[in-house]
């Protein structure tokens, strides 16, 4: 866990975590997530479902998901 500085907490975005998985499992968050999520994809395909939408998601391609969004996506 990061533990944020008092001048950390200024700036207009902090990072709060960094994963990297090459073989992404099925990932559903009814309640979402609690921060703001950018998620990249850089091979392979998948979808992404938000609300009623669903989205082809491609290499080169990313997903920016807001906080308490629920949503799910897979391979």
């Amino acid at each position: 866990m990061y533990a944020f500085l008092s001048a950390d907490k200024m700036l207009p975005f902090q990072l709060t975590g960094v994963s990297c998985k090459f073989k992404q499992g099925h990932v559903l968050r009814p309640d979402g997530f609690p921060d703001y999520q950018w998620i990249q994809c850089r091979s392979g395909q998948g979808e992404l479902v938000v609300g009623n939408e669903k989205f082809c998601i491609k290499p080169n391609m990313g997903m920016f998901l807001y906080p308490g969004e629920r949503h799910e996506y897979y391979r």
